[in-house]
C-alpha cells in the first residue's frame, strides 16, 4: 500500500511537468494563417523567358512578425515582380504583408545562409531586402527586383511576341539612417567613395575582382576602418 501511494505521488509530481513542457512545445510552434489564400498556378510564368523568383526552388524559412512571434517550418519564395514573399501550403499560397512579417530567415540550405528584412529604410518601404553583412557601424543589403519585358518581332506570316522576366539587384549600405546605394563596378565604387589610390592598392593586394557582392564586402570593411564609408 505504501509503495502504491509513493508511485501515485510520483506520478502526480511528474504530471504537471509534462503538461508544462507540452504546453511550451505547442506554444512555440506557431502556424502562418493561410487567410484569403488562393490556388497557386505553377504555369503562371511558363510563357516567359526567366523567372521572377529569388530562388529556383522554394526554401524552408523561419518567419518573425513585428511582435517577435516565430513561425517555423514555412515553405516559400520571394517574387521580385511584386516585391512580396509567397508562402505555400499544399496547392495554395498567400502573400505576406511586409509591415506585419518583418524578418525571414532561410534555414537548412548551406548555399543560402542569409536573412531577409522588410522596411529597412523609408526609401525601401514595403520591400524585403537580403542582408549580406552586418557590423557595429553598418549593414549591407540587396534589393532583388524583376521586371517584365514584352518585345514583338516580325516573322513571316505574323508577328511574334517574346515575353521576358529580367532580374536585377540593387545594393545598399545602411549606416544609421543614411542609405547609400552602390553598384558592383570597380570604377563606380571608386567614384562613389573616392580615395582612388588606396582602393586600387587594397583591391590589388587582396586580389579582389568586383564581380559579386561577396567581393565588395572586404572593401567596405576597409573603407569603414578608415572612416571613408559615408561619401
Amino acid at each position: 500500500m505504501q509503495k502504491y501511494s509513493d508511485k501515485m505521488r510520483l506520478k502526480l509530481q511528474i504530471l504537471p511537468i509534462i503538461v508544462f513542457l507540452g504546453w511550451n512545445i505547442s506554444f512555440g510552434q506557431n502556424d502562418i494563417k493561410m487567410l484569403n489564400s488562393i490556388v497557386y498556378d505553377a504555369d503562371k510564368y511558363k510563357d516567359y523567358k526567366g523567372t521572377p523568383y529569388l530562388w529556383e526552388e522554394n526554401k524552408e524559412v523561419i518567419i518573425f512578425d513585428r511582435n517577435a512571434k516565430e513561425y517555423n517550418s514555412v515553405i516559400g519564395n520571394y517574387n521580385g515582380l511584386d516585391g512580396e514573399f509567397e508562402v505555400y501550403k499544399n496547392d495554395r499560397f498567400i502573400r505576406l504583408p511586409p509591415y506585419l512579417y518583418i524578418k525571414i530567415q532561410v534555414i537548412n540550405d548551406p548555399a543560402v545562409n542569409y536573412t531577409l528584412y522588410s522596411n529597412i529604410h523609408p526609401k525601401l518601404k514595403n520591400k524585403y531586402c537580403i542582408q549580406h553583412a552586418q557590423s557595429s557601424n553598418y549593414r549591407v543589403f540587396e534589393s532583388f527586383i524583376a521586371k517584365e519585358s514584352n518585345t514583338t518581332i516580325q516573322k513571316p506570316g505574323k508577328p511574334a511576341e517574346i515575353k521576358k522576366i529580367i532580374p536585377k539587384s540593387n545594393y545598399f549600405i545602411l549606416a544609421g539612417r543614411a542609405l547609400i546605394q552602390f553598384k558592383l563596378n570597380r570604377k563606380k565604387l571608386i567614384k562613389k567613395f573616392g580615395h582612388k589610390k588606396e582602393i586600387k592598392r587594397f583591391l590589388k593586394e587582396n586580389k579582389i575582382k568586383i564581380n559579386t557582392i561577396e567581393d565588395v564586402l572586404p572593401l567596405l570593411e576597409f573603407l569603414d576602418s578608415n572612416g571613408w564609408l559615408i561619401p
